[in-house]
């Protein structure tokens, strides 16, 4: 469902305001998305890998990927990055589950998901994605111009 869709129901009374407050964090990021036409976007690839090196080569490609949402306009966030500095502190706790169950709350608030590559978490990524019936873009061309100011 589109912003325009819900904001209709809404007027129309055809939608509570309970199901518009969980559809929309408040009226002001309501308005923005509307008028600057841009989205949350996460960025999700491969991460994990046999090597050091290639983890990095893993992390730079959605670092790239993410610069490159960023100048179409949108936000783009990758939960693996929001990760890193918890799993600093914690000791004694499974780093992976923790890094996964982290980048699954990021993404789950994200309003689409560039899908960069594929991999068991990547696919985790898409699957909250596309279980709330938002959109999965496969590649930066795919992703409409957004208005970032």
């Amino acid at each position: 469902m589109n912003f325009l869709t819900l904001y209709y129901f809404f007027l129309t009374d055809k939608i509570s305001t309970r199901t518009l407050h969980e559809k929309v964090f408040s009226i002001g990021n309501f308005l923005e998305l509307i008028i600057l036409n841009r989205m949350l976007i996460a960025v999700a690839g491969p991460y994990t890998a046999g090597t050091e090196e290639q983890k990095k080569k893993n992390l730079d490609a959605m670092n790239e990927a993410a610069s490159r949402v960023y100048k179409k306009g949108h936000i783009p966030v990758i939960g693996v990055n929001t990760a890193f500095f918890v799993l600093e502190k914690l000791t004694g706790e499974n780093k992976n589950k923790a890094m996964m169950d982290i980048a699954l709350a990021i993404v789950d608030r994200c309003d689409a998901l560039l899908l960069i590559g594929n991999s068991p978490g990547a696919n985790k990524e898409r699957d909250v994605i596309l279980s709330k019936g938002k959109q999965v873009f496969y590649s930066i061309d795919e992703i409409p111009e957004g208005n970032l100011v």
